[in-house]
């Protein structure tokens, strides 16, 4: 891939602490409580983009972003009692932050929330359209998607906190790291409000099935390789918003999710091949960047009636 890749993970016991582990937000902190002071600080950065996960005991926070940096913030526990510049958060707010920006954040309970950052000059490429109209404020700007939204990315954040702190390892796979980061884009760009909205309607369903058929055109001249939504935009030069409305509107799914059952079916081709280089389901799902092994495998199993192993104990491989 060619990108500087980043997982630290660390436990700290001094508000003090918080500012070291972290790659966009430069944080201080006053505990809130008499008792001892608990937290921890995971950082994943895939190339231009970073995840920053914070969780402490209650504890009041001044945040400033890094000059070149922009990004979203959002609660992923303890928002009931939680405040962004005074302002009570809901569970599924989401705060648009650009570079420059101070935040003070007061948190009664303990929390974790995320923050997932990118270059400020263009990060339309990670949010969309919506949260960018008056880049450059330092005014907190505060949007609520859907809870369907706020809980796909929030459980594409906890994942990547749980492998910064237990299996850091999983990044050093290329396919793994390029499938984790295509997992948080896509999940960043379920937030997003399409950039096409204003458009009449039919020139929107022309757009959308053109769209379509250039993907599997796309995708026929690369029969078996992995392809992400990075991938079909830079190709077709169409931005993320457009491409996810044009598969919501034609499949009635994301082309995330559209791009992931194709990597599924080229793992069981790999699988079914007596002759192919994958001699473990571990190794075939990894390189087509199936990172969680487990819950491939459930996947698996729903998609197509077996377990993996199953599969590849049919055409005499070894799991």
């Amino acid at each position: 891939m060619g990108e500087q890749n980043v997982a630290s993970f660390s436990l700290i016991s001094e508000p003090s602490e918080l500012d070291g582990g972290l790659r966009t937000l430069h944080v201080k902190g006053i505990a809130l409580q008499p008792s001892a002071f608990e937290g921890s600080v995971a950082l994943v950065e895939f190339g231009d983009i970073a995840v920053e996960v914070v969780r402490t005991s209650p504890a009041l926070l001044i945040e400033d972003v890094e000059d070149g940096r922009a990004g979203c913030l959002l609660m992923l526990e303890g928002a009931d009692r939680a405040k962004w510049d005074g302002r009570s958060v809901h569970p599924c707010d989401v705060a648009a932050l650009a570079a420059g920006t101070t935040l003070v954040a007061s948190f009664h309970d303990p929390y974790a929330s995320a923050f997932v950052s990118t270059k400020e000059r263009a990060p339309e490429a990670l949010l969309g359209s919506w949260a960018w109209a008056e880049s450059g404020r330092a005014a907190l700007q505060v949007e609520q998607p859907t809870r369907t939204a706020h809980g796909r990315l929030s459980e594409c954040v906890l994942a990547i906190e749980r492998i910064a702190r237990h299996t850091p390892d999983v990044l050093r796979n290329d396919q793994s790291r390029i499938a984790l980061r295509a997992s948080l884009i896509a999940a960043m760009h379920g937030l997003c409000r399409p950039a096409e909205a204003a458009k009449s309607g039919k020139t929107r369903a022309t757009r959308r099935h053109r769209i379509v058929r250039l993907v599997d055109e796309y995708l026929c001249a690369s029969p078996v390789r992995p392809v992400y939504t990075d991938d079909l935009c830079q190709a077709l030069g169409v931005s993320a918003s457009a491409l996810h409305e044009a598969f919501q509107h034609v499949f009635e799914m994301s082309p995330h999710r559209y791009l992931k059952l194709r990597r599924m079916s080229l793992v069981r081709v790999a699988l079914l091949c007596p002759c192919g280089p994958w001699h473990s389901v571990k190794a075939a799902a990894l390189s087509y960047g199936f990172w969680h092994l487990g819950q491939f495998a459930q996947d698996y199993r729903e998609i197509y009636g077996e377990l993996p192993s199953a599969t590849l104990a049919r055409c005499g491989g070894a799991d």
